[in-house]
């Protein structure tokens, strides 16, 4: 994620072919849908 948030100055997120998150990396990476969908209950813990 780190990479993605230092090359990026906006993100699109895709599940199954539908938009779920579109926005500034932090906005999306701190998105409940992109959590659930990709990122998982680990990653929220450690980026809380």
């Amino acid at each position: 994620m780190r990479a993605i948030k230092a090359i990026s100055d906006r993100i699109f997120v895709l599940h199954h072919g539908v938009k779920i998150a579109e926005g500034e990396p932090d906005d999306v990476l701190s998105d409940e849908e992109v959590i659930k969908a990709y990122l998982g209950k680990r990653y929220k813990q450690l980026v809380s």
